[in-house]
């Protein structure tokens, strides 16, 4: 799932996007400025985040931390700005997909957002990642024959690539 070979188009916001997908585009725009106490009031106290595919092993994350982890994604990319494009954006009542690339790191990914009811009904309650599992495991050779070296996952920042 390597975007080097994909192109898609860029996503066009709509003209009045949903409060629900304000928060998803404020979302993104946050962690591409690594605004990490602004991306915090995105969610509910009991935010939980978790990365799948599941053969990667990662045990889900509550909100503290998540944003550690996204401290330390920040730090392995040397506080670079993450440049993240959306093809695709599928929204529904309580929750919204997004396709897109970090081309900071060569990656596409999904991620889905489910906001909570009531008073919550605008912050994010759960969101999960869909990612490459060889990008996010250090490979981003494009090399997809299924080789592995049988070591179990660490939970770490995706790297950015080598140039």
């Amino acid at each position: 799932m390597s975007s080097q070979n994909n192109q898609f188009p860029v996503y066009q916001v709509p003209n009045h996007p949903s409060d629900q997908l304000k928060v998803v585009l404020d979302y993104f725009d946050k962690l591409k400025h690594w605004d990490f106490d602004s991306l915090s009031k995105l969610s509910t106290s009991d935010f939980t985040q978790q990365t799948l595919p599941a053969s990667l092993g990662l045990a889900a994350r509550t909100k503290s931390e998540d944003i550690e982890f996204l401290h330390g994604f920040r730090d392995s990319l040397n506080s670079a700005q993450l440049q993240i494009s959306i093809y695709e954006v599928n929204e529904n009542k309580g929750r919204i997909w997004v396709h897109l690339c970090m081309e900071t790191v060569k990656t596409e990914a999904f991620f889905n957002f489910t906001f909570g009811t009531g008073k919550d009904k605008n912050l994010v309650v759960n969101l999960t990642e869909f990612v490459d599992s060889k990008v996010y495991a250090g490979d981003s050779s494009g090399d997809s024959s299924g080789s592995s070296s049988g070591n179990a996952q660490q939970e770490m920042p995706i790297q950015a690539p080598s140039t």
